[in-house]
């Protein structure tokens, strides 16, 4: 696991309060599959939501920059 993510999940254990500015600061550099499950199990709603909107505007990037055009 990445420090990033490491104090991420460290954050939305012992200080839930800081977790969005740690996302929001450094959401490029988190493995956002375990962010999403620890956000999940520390019910922080408003930073899973955070969370998905940066996951699918990856994800919908990552599409139209190659595999929709390729056809």
């Amino acid at each position: 696991m990445g420090m990033y993510t490491a104090l991420g999940v460290a954050l939305s254990k012992y200080h839930p309060e800081r977790v969005m500015e740690h996302l929001r600061l450094f959401w490029s550099r988190l493995n956002t599959q375990k962010m999403l499950r620890a956000c999940e199990e520390a019910h922080l709603w408003p930073e899973l939501v955070f969370l998905y909107g940066t996951l699918s505007s990856f994800v919908l990037n990552q599409l139209t920059d190659g595999t929709l055009h390729s056809a």
